[in-house]
Parts: structure tokens; sequence; C-alpha cells
């Protein structure tokens, strides 16, 4: 199941700046969500139905080290989609260890850097702790399938996930994926699991998203 898609600002926008633009596109003012403690970020959120959300992410000036995962390390030009996660299942939760189950799945089909399962946490607004497990290897760029192949997400206890709290009001229509060579990054995602996304070709790797 999608579970969110991020957008990465351009280094100079603030946060604050990238929330007004995108209230500008959508009409919609999307909900600050929290730093990313030694990852150089923070972040604000916008629930899009179906238990997804869309992130905007920014670089945090209070980290001193610079953005270090997203392959954000690079900076867009303009903001852009750059990554996306999935879930397992369509559940929130996953106390089966079905995040595990599905790595184990994948790299026995041979699909190499779905990454270590690991966990993760920052504070909410409201000073709850969020906790998440990631299999992730969405570090440095180039990103897996160049940010096409998702990282996978499995949310823990503790605080409610930004699609269950933030700011609502839109739905996600449509994620296009456009790739120089879409077989592999369609075997990529049939190897975990996810089906329903057609791989365009392109001359270069593009995620595009349509909201209403």
């Amino acid at each position: 199941a999608l579970d969110h898609i991020v957008v990465g600002l351009p280094h100079n926008m603030p946060l604050t700046e990238g929330i007004a633009w995108f209230e500008s596109m959508s009409g919609i003012r999307a909900s600050i969500g929290g730093r990313h403690a030694n990852l150089g970020t923070h972040n604000a959120v916008c629930a899009l139905g179906g238990d997804a959300y869309l992130e905007l992410l920014a670089v945090d000036p209070e980290q001193d080290q610079g953005p270090s995962w997203m392959g954000y390390e690079i900076c867009p030009g303009r903001p852009k989609v750059i990554a996306w996660a999935a879930r397992p299942t369509a559940a929130l939760s996953d106390p089966d260890g079905q995040l595990e189950a599905m790595v184990q799945d994948a790299r026995a089909t041979g699909v190499d850097g779905v990454g270590e399962v690991k966990e993760f946490a920052r504070k909410t607004t409201d000073g709850q702790e969020l906790t998440w497990r990631l299999a992730y290897n969405h570090w440095k760029q180039p990103l897996p399938g160049d940010g096409l192949i998702p990282f996978l997400v499995a949310w823990g206890e503790g605080a409610n996930p930004p699609m269950r709290t933030a700011t609502g009001g839109l739905r996600l229509q449509t994620l296009r994926l456009s790739h120089p060579e879409p077989s592999l990054v369609q075997m990529t995602l049939e190897a975990l699991q996810i089906a329903g996304l057609v791989i365009d070709p392109a001359a270069k790797a593009c995620m595009e998203v349509d909201l209403d």
C-alpha cells in the first residue's frame, strides 16, 4: 500500500515558504510535522486520504550537517517528488513482522539494495514520540531505481502517524513513474509485491502526482 510521497524543496526554500508554495498550488496548508534529528531535515505534511500523505521535506537550519538522506544532499532546482514509501499491507502497524518478510521475499528473488529494517523516531509538535520502522537504502544519490523504487515503512506505537493527524482535503488521483529502463524498475516493484503501477519510458527518471 502506498504510504507517503516525499516532495523535496530547494535547499534555499525555508519550510515556511514551502508550505506557502504548496498552499498556493493546492489551497491546502500543510501541517508542521517535526525534525528528523541527525538527518538534517524537517517537514510539513498533508493527508491525502486512503491512509496516505504527502511530505514537504526541507533543510533544517538548526542542524549544521545538512541533509543526509532521501538523496536530498543534492539540491532540487524546484519543488519535486524525490521519493515515496510503501507499506507491506493496508494496515498502518505491523505487529506480525510483515515488513521483514517483505524484505526477505524481495531478496529471495534477487533484489539488492532494499536495506536492513531499522527503527526511527521523531517528536511531534505536541511532544509525543512518533515511531516507525524502515527498510531503507535511500541515503545518497543515486537512489534505488533513481527514486522510483519505494522505501518500505511500518508505523509503531505512540503518536498517530501523519495520515491520521495532518491537514486533509486532498486526494491522490495518480502517481506517474517514468524511467529510461522501465522493465528493470517494473521487475523490482513486482519483487516487492507492488502492483498497479505502469512505468513509462523516458529519457530520465521522473515521478509526478495528480492531486484533487
